[in-house]
């Protein structure tokens, strides 16, 4: 547990610090305020393009700019006007906007009646041509007249028409609206002018402050020249999609005049998208943004701002204690690098009391600290790693912060898994990405090899590993991942505890789930529930074709097996058809070497759930893993009970099983039980599969499938002639080569038998299963299971 005294100036911080503030210092970057700083006060004008992740501080070192260059040269008034592009806009309202804000702000500050008269005047015209504009655009929705009338009323010392809104209906209103038009070609002149005079006539008289009139009696007030800095703020909330973007190049493209004139300064203040394009689009040539952008400032994440604040808050200066350095670990990941992440994380654990302010990490936020903290370190290594493998030659500063960002939210999303199997496609699917923002350039090999890294340290686990033993569809052989169950229990833990925390998280208990308990009362994860009767409880593997869950009939109080639809594979309408396929066949079987299937379900907007007899025992890669080859007398008897049912499944027209030792239960009465049919097609129905796709296991694949054939019974005879190989030895042809390497050699040469390790009979019967041409092997199961039954093993 962590308790710190913080210094007496501290306070919360919840707003962009527009200068120097006791309680806090800029935790970041404060070197490009001055480089911005010394870019207005040394250029007469032009447009700079300000970009960074969201969250960064773009706003506060632009405020801060400014303000340190309102305080600055006494020759120089800067007058900031800033407006929010947060909503999409037109170029007239922009234009009208901005010349409203330009009179607000000069009028607000005392300095409007202090121009000369021309200028004011030209000012004054054009705010209340803009605001005539606006009411006639009003009285157009609203059916209302608007009428101008000549008043006395004076406002910086010239008439000042009077607007009045009456509820008559008029009978007129071309005629006004005639009157009161006021285009974008009108406001982008007046505004021209407006910028025109103020730089060259537009100084102002400046007061002497009242200690420098009672020191310096004799001193005279200065003359001061108006620098007008217009800040378009939030451009990225208009840029994160294609409209907005759309939206902000016509702007750029139709006040250009205005950006680029001298005597005002136009800071567009936007994301890393708005970067990206404007360098993209400037090496096509003819670039609008290389056009009106005369500079271009990124401002990256800082990556030492935790440290800065904890410099800067502690009361105790001595060196880091052990628990704070923890706590520095926890703030790092969840900051990372965005300040004000920092500060909403740094502020839930500080208390006030009658000392003062402290920072206290109670006994149950100790758990949670600790465990992000621990993730902090191993992902700083994965980072240093992949420091190494990049030529950092050419790195940029928002190349780096994309790799570290999107290393911290991939392993967000990871957590907010819920143990559910996914993939590095799962993540970074093909086409639009759902998961991250864009702007982040995250690369499937990027989050694979980070996968691997969460893997070694078991944050995740494997469900089915990428070699050739894997299904695939395709060109889909991807290790399949899913949330350790450790890793899982305690998140659940932190965000039963913690409300940010279960937000952050996405963890909600189904509707019909409910909690349950664990050994000394800890909260175990929400159960999922299907129809009101199964339960499913821990995913328990993976395949081709969905994920298998541990489940429980809460009817007929049975364990089962529960498959649904990979998670992330429910938005591809093949592999649903496909699913609903295997449960269509799955439901016709019934053989003691085939797992029951007891129902099929709904589930989701269109989804389907198998619900299976729960196997006992282990699958036989296992076995053989453990305790190496077969004798032979087994070897024919496992073989036997294979070919009968697939001689069973020949009745029913079915093939293409995807037969292979990690789809054989062990179950200790019935012997090898098949379980799988996730690719398994059935005469007479449509073909899902795309011409020239492959489907299958490659290490149990029979040629003319790997050549793009049409699969039959023999084929699957001849993946079981392999899994017999298996038994007998251990391993599998070729099972050294990589895939490519593997399907060609199944392709061109025959499998050579002749070193098996078993009676001769026995070598002959596998050797004529795995034949490379269809016609030479056993043409039926019946066939296949009369040669083992021939063999002296089989008595």
């Amino acid at each position: 547990m962590l308790v710190m005294p913080l210094t007496t100036s501290f306070r919360f911080v919840h707003e962009p610090l527009q200068g120097d503030d006791d309680a806090l210092p800029m935790l970041g970057n404060a070197s490009l305020v001055e480089g911005l700083r010394s870019r207005i006060i040394h250029s007469h004008g032009g447009a700079f393009l300000v970009t960074g992740f969201r969250g960064v501080g773009k706003t506060t070192l632009v405020l801060r700019a400014l303000n340190e260059l309102s305080q600055g040269d006494e020759d120089d008034l800067v007058v900031p006007v800033v407006l929010s592009v947060a909503r999409s806009t037109d170029i007239d309202r922009l234009l009208f906007a901005v010349t409203r804000r330009v009179f607000e702000s000069l009028h607000d500050r005392g300095l409007l009646s202090r121009l000369p008269a021309d200028v004011q005047q030209s000012l004054l015209v054009a705010y209340m041509r803009t605001s005539l504009a606006f009411k006639q655009t009003r009285s157009e929705a609203t059916e209302r007249g608007v009428n101008v009338e000549a008043s006395n009323g004076r406002i910086v010392k010239v008439p000042l028409p009077k607007v009045v809104t009456t509820t008559k209906r008029t009978r007129s209103l071309a005629t006004e609206a005639q009157f009161l038009a006021y285009s974008e070609t009108d406001v982008e002149h007046d505004i021209i002018r407006i910028v025109s005079l103020l730089r060259r006539s537009g100084s102002v008289t400046v007061p002497l402050p009242r200690w420098r009139r009672w020191l310096q009696p004799w001193s005279k007030p200065t003359k001061a020249r108006i620098r007008l800095v217009v800040v378009l703020d939030e451009a990225d909330k208009l840029t994160s999609a294609d409209a907005g973007l759309e939206v902000i190049e016509k702007i750029l493209g139709g006040v250009k005049n205005v950006l680029t004139m001298p005597g005002v300064h136009f800071l567009v203040v936007a994301g890393p998208d708005l970067h990206d394009h404007a360098i993209r689009d400037a090496a096509r040539g003819n670039s609008i943004y290389e056009s009106v952008f005369g500079w271009r400032l990124y401002v990256p994440c800082s990556w030492s701002a935790v440290d800065r604040l904890l410099d800067v808050v502690r009361a105790d200066t001595t060196e880091y204690p052990a628990e704070l350095k923890q706590f520095r670990d926890y703030l790092q990941f969840k900051a990372r690098g965005i300040p004000r992440r920092l500060l909403q994380e740094f502020n839930g654990f500080v208390s006030w009391a009658e000392s003062g302010p402290t920072l206290h990490v109670q006994e149950h936020d100790a758990k949670r600290v600790q465990f992000y903290a621990n993730l902090e370190v191993l992902l700083s290594e994965h980072l240093e790693q992949e420091q190494q493998r990049r030529d950092q030659l050419f790195s940029a500063d928002i190349d780096e912060d994309r790799r570290k960002l999107s290393a911290y939210y991939v392993v967000d999303w990871v957590l907010r898994s819920e143990g559910e199997p996914f993939s590095s496609k799962d993540l970074v699917p093909e086409g639009e990405p759902r998961h991250f923002d864009p702007a982040l350039g995250i690369s499937e090999p990027g989050v694979a090899r980070l996968l691997e890294h969460l893997q070694r340290h078991q944050i995740i686990e494997y469900v089915r590993r990428s070699n050739a033993t894997a299904t695939i569809i395709g060109d889909a052989n991807d290790a399949i991942f899913k949330l350790s169950s450790e890793i899982r229990r305690a998140l659940f833990g932190f965000a039963a505890a913690n409300e940010a925390e279960r937000a952050a998280l996405q963890i909600s208990a189904l509707a019909d789930g409910g909690t349950s308990t664990g050994a000394g009362g800890a909260a175990l994860p929400p159960v999922r529930v299907l129809a009101n009767r199964y339960e499913l409880r821990e995913a328990i593997g993976r395949g081709g074709m969905g994920t298998v869950y541990r489940g429980f009939d809460r009817q007929l109080q049975r364990a089962i097996a529960v498959k649904t639809l990979g998670y992330f594979d429910r938005d591809d309408p093949g592999a649903l058809v496909r699913f609903r396929r295997e449960a269509d066949i799955a439901a016709q079987l019934r053989h003691p070497q085939i797992v029951r299937t007891y129902d099929a379900v709904d589930i989701d907007e269109g989804g389907v759930a198998i619900i299976m007899e729960l196997m006992l025992g282990s699958d036989l890669a296992s076995v053989v893993a453990e305790s190496g080859a077969l004798p032979p007398d087994e070897v024919v008897q496992i073989g036997r009970r294979l070919a009968s049912a697939l001689s069973y499944l020949n009745e029913k027209r079915i093939a293409r099983i995807d037969l292979k030792p990690s789809n054989i239960v062990m179950e200790p009465r019935r012997g090898p039980v098949i379980v799988d049919f996730g690719i398994a097609r059935q005469e007479g129905r449509g073909n899902i599969t795309a011409a020239g796709q492959l489907v299958g296991t490659p290490m149990y694949m029979a040629p003319e499938t790997i050549s793009g054939g049409t699969p039959d019974h023999r084929s699957d005879i001849y993946s079981l002639g392999l899994v017999l190989y298996f038994c007998a030895t251990g391993k599998v042809p070729w099972e050294s080569a990589s895939v490519a390497l593997l399907l060609s050699k199944r392709l061109q040469e025959d499998i050579d038998t002749s070193t098996l390790p078993v009676p001769a009979r026995l070598r002959d019967v596998i050797a004529t299963a795995t034949r490379r041409e269809p016609d030479d092997r056993f043409q039926n199961a019946a066939e296949l299971d009369a040669a083992l039954a021939a063999t002296s093993e089989s008595t």
